[in-house]
């Protein structure tokens, strides 16, 4: 398309706003529909035919699923979970000689000292930040069109797959090795259950405070 079609598209997707979307989403019952309507009535006739060509609604909704979570878990929980990391760290060292009571079954028990109680925390939660790490980088995207088989670009596209990449890659996201109508949802379940078992050992350490 020329680049002034480029140009309307890309004013018109700044321009809306998320109420008018959801009233629009409210009318047609479907999230993407509803934001390429929206988009269609603030661009020109020409420009309409591009606003959604080649493209499925999970390409969009599954892409930006995997960008602002990745972008949640990066920017928001690891930096929390590490300046944690480093309050542990400096209690197990610095209280590596204070003794206190062990603990068996909610009774007293042999001596350990707070600063060993804490070591295992410093263990658990590096634990969960080094597996949070790993994980959020396995999210993908897609841009695969309707069924994940490209069949739509490869009537507009000499090389689909590579369109597909060079998309992506404006997120810093990868493609899914195969799609169907969504990406395959197990690296978001790995990620999302990661984070359950880290939030299980923060309530194991407040638990523990308390």
């Amino acid at each position: 398309c020329d680049k002034e079609v480029v140009i309307e598209v890309d004013f018109a997707c700044r321009a809306i706003s998320a109420a008018e979307v959801y009233e629009e989403e409210e009318r047609v019952h479907h999230d993407v529909r509803a934001l390429v309507n929206c988009i269609c009535r603030r661009v020109s006739d020409k420009a309409k035919p591009f606003v959604h060509l080649l493209a499925t609604s999970y390409d969009i909704v599954d892409t930006a699923n995997a960008a602002r979570y990745r972008g949640a878990v990066l920017n928001v929980l690891l930096p929390a979970l590490m300046e944690l990391e480093k309050v542990l760290i400096e209690l197990a060292i610095g209280k590596a000689e204070s003794v206190q009571i062990g603990r068996t079954h909610g009774q007293h028990a042999l001596p350990i000292t707070f600063g060993f109680a804490m070591a295992g925390y410093v263990s658990r939660l590096g634990g969960c930040i080094v597996s949070l790490k790993k994980l959020v980088h396995d999210l993908r995207g897609k841009f695969s069109g309707a069924v994940g088989a490209y069949n739509a670009s490869s009537f507009l596209l000499k090389d689909p797959e590579a369109f597909e990449v060079g998309i992506l890659a404006k997120f810093d996201l990868t493609a899914a090795e195969i799609s169907t109508q969504i990406v395959p949802p197990e690296a978001m379940t790995r990620l999302f259950s990661e984070i359950v078992t880290t939030m299980g050992v923060l309530a194991n350490l407040s638990d523990d405070m308390r």
